[in-house]
């Protein structure tokens, strides 16, 4: 789910890069000043090539955007459930 979300905060469409390494490749040019990775180097090709490897670095922007603080706190709507089970917070547009 926090790939997808993380996706979505950034503009990106979630949909068909699992399957689809042009739609990964996309996704990589689009994310590599995010991440930090030249397109042609050996992290890049691990993410072409698993779609595991991508989602890797989607969890790894997800908590970068934590820690600089460009995720903003839930909603406490839940606070029972938040307490219990935490979520995954996501950077905003």
């Amino acid at each position: 789910m926090y790939p997808a979300a993380t996706l979505v905060a950034r503009g990106a469409s979630r949909f068909g890069y699992k399957k689809e390494e042009t739609l990964r490749r996309a996704l990589l040019a689009a994310l590599a000043p995010d991440l930090g990775v030249p397109l042609e180097g050996p992290a890049a090709q691990a993410m072409l090539v698993r779609e595991h490897s991508l989602d890797a670095a989607l969890c790894v922007l997800a908590g970068a955007d934590f820690i600089v603080g460009r995720a903003p706190r839930p909603a406490d709507e839940f606070p029972d459930v938040t307490r219990d089970e935490g979520w995954i917070w996501v950077r905003d547009r």
